[in-house]
């Protein structure tokens, strides 16, 4: 666990799944004061999902969840904006961009908003929008 304001490590946890023959994911990202996070669950990015998290003594667990297969954003990082929601871009094509730009609430991976982005600029696979930046709500998003 680090603490975000300094930097500073502050402990080393082991990251498992909940239960002894629950299927292993990796950590997409985290919203620790959430206690949530998307996990992949399999080679294919499309096996994304979201999880509860619990953290212990020495390990968090995680719990899957809801279906995520739309997040999977590459470099484009989600951005938890201020009223407790995450902006973040989906259904991204590697060579073309995002397609669609999402306001999620993470408590329970519902989504008050989506916004085709490819009625802006050319159609699927050619946005070409590459940074996004939330104030205080979702009504105020800022894509770059």
């Amino acid at each position: 666990m680090m603490d975000t304001k300094t930097g500073t490590i502050e402990q080393k946890l082991k990251v498992a799944p909940t239960g002894l023959l629950a299927l292993r994911g990796t950590p997409y990202f985290l919203l620790p004061d959430e206690n949530r996070g998307v996990f992949n669950f399999g080679q294919d990015l499309t096996k994304m999902a979201w999880a509860d998290l619990t953290v212990s003594d020495s390990k968090l667990e995680y719990t899957k969840k809801e279906t995520a297969a739309n997040l999977w954003s590459s470099s484009m990082p989600q951005q938890y904006c201020p009223d407790g929601t995450i902006v973040t871009f989906g259904n991204v094509d590697p060579m073309g961009g995002a397609d669609t730009l999402y306001n999620i609430v993470p408590k329970d991976a519902s989504i008050p908003l989506a916004i085709d982005l490819t009625t802006m600029k050319g159609g699927p696979g050619t946005s070409g929008f590459g940074g996004v930046a939330c104030t205080a709500g979702a009504e105020q998003v800022v894509v770059l």
